[in-house]
């Protein structure tokens, strides 16, 4: 045998002969379709308008102005959306998890293990983020990384233990025991409260859920009542750190349980939805609603899991690996593996601009809750920090907010700022 693989992309997947000139041949790979036209001597790409990119867990997009939409993808290293049809490719590898903070203009991603984590700071280029994280450490193919929902610089890794960071990555410090149980296992999910960061929830390849509410201080195994099932996504409810949902892959179990009380106990809310994995959860906190990314497509609940139907207008049926929202425009993005991106609009998204404590208008009371949240003291049960606190629509909830729902509340002119309107 000699190698006639060329220019062919890696990883090859499927292999054909033109029934009718034995000559030219079909090879389909991790980056599309190739073809020869003399036995494999040379090869041109077929890919002009194909869009069959294999997206991974752990897509992002922009809360700022911009339409900002990073993803890793399989072989394909991670790829950029920034409004141009054309997705630039900003790292290589394997892409797994990323993350954007549209106020510094700053982009994290990480790789196949142990390739990260990297920042981009502004427009620059990614550079090595990893002090502090043990390279030996047991970890997943491709390690969760998330961002704190309300203070950008701070991050989140995971091996078979929870790493944070502070200062965007510049070191890293463990906060945890080893939460995956030993043997082989590993973090395969990490979901940080919006209403209180200091709860943070963790998920394992080996169905295991821990839960701290003290930023790594202490740590609870919530396992009990969840089935023996890779966890594949976590979410929690933007105004009550207690109401939480997993999500597991696998057939023949539930595969989407909530908790109303921290994971003390948990309830099944699979109920008609078919039984096939589940790789994504998303709640919208403007609406409710729930969207499952499986392995079918997506699913949406419009009653808290109570019943469930295919929301696919415009989607292929294909496997849905991520679900993310942009609060600004009201838009799901779905990543897919093997059809690349696609987005939705939610009707009637975006939340008041300034109306922390959920009551329909803007209040010095807000202002309080802002600056309450910010630091972490945690806020009542039904206050919304993120998206609600954000009165200048950066993507980031601080101090700055806090001053300018105040001055809106006192009746000061704000018209800079989207303080007061649906966003």
């Amino acid at each position: 045998f000699s190698d006639i693989t060329g220019s062919i992309h890696v990883d090859q997947h499927a292999f054909a002969f033109d029934p009718g000139n034995a000559a030219v041949i079909l090879a389909g790979t991790d980056g599309g379709v190739y073809r020869s036209a003399n036995q494999g001597g040379s090869w041109v790409s077929l890919n002009t308008n194909l869009a069959i990119t294999q997206f991974s867990p752990g897509a992002s997009v922009s809360e700022g102005p911009s339409d900002d939409v990073l993803g890793g993808t399989q072989d394909n290293g991670t790829l950029e959306y920034t409004g141009n049809p054309m997705w630039s490719q900003v790292f290589d590898a394997d892409g797994g998890f990323t993350a954007l903070n549209y106020p510094t203009l700053t982009a994290y991603l990480e790789c196949q293990w142990n390739c990260g984590p990297y920042r981009r700071d502004g427009g620059g280029g990614f550079a090595s983020k990893a002090n502090g994280i043990n390279a030996n450490d047991r970890a997943s193919f491709l390690p969760p990384l998330v961002i704190d929902p309300v203070t950008p610089s701070v991050l989140y890794f995971g091996t078979y233990r929870l790493y944070r960071t502070a200062n965007k990555g510049d070191s890293w410090t463990t906060i945890s025991p080893d939460l995956a149980g030993g043997g082989s296992a590993a973090i395969t999910a990490i979901a940080v409260a919006p209403s209180h960061p200091q709860t943070i929830y963790v998920g394992t390849d080996n169905g295991k859920v821990q839960v701290t509410t003290n930023g790594g201080t202490a740590w609870t195994d919530v396992t009990a009542g969840l089935p023996n099932r890779y966890v594949t996504d976590l979410a929690v409810d933007a105004a009550n750190d207690q109401h939480a949902y997993v999500t597991v892959s696998g057939y023949g179990t539930s595969h989407v349980l909530k908790t109303v009380n921290g994971g003390a106990t948990w309830q099944d809310i699979n109920a008609n939805l078919v039984d096939v994995p589940v790789n994504a959860i998303l709640r919208v906190t403007a609406t409710g609603e729930l969207y499952l990314g499986t392995d079918l497509g997506v699913f949406r609940s419009t009653n808290d899991g109570a019943s469930w139907a295919p929301w696919t207008t415009g989607l292929p049926n294909v496997r849905v690996q991520d679900l993310v929202y942009r609060a600004a425009t009201g838009t799901i993005v779905a990543a897919t593996h093997g059809r690349s991106m696609f987005a939705y609009t939610v009707t009637g998204g975006g939340v008041l601009r300034g109306d922390v404590n959920v009551d329909g208008r803007v209040a010095t009371v807000d202002a309080q809750g802002v600056l309450t949240g910010i630091v972490s003291l945690g806020l009542p049960t039904g206050w919304i920090l993120n998206p609600n606190g954000d009165a200048n629509c950066d993507g980031v909830v601080n101090a700055l907010d806090a001053q300018i729902v105040l001055s809106y509340a006192v009746g000061l002119a704000t018209p800079q700022f989207c303080v007061g309107g649906v966003k």
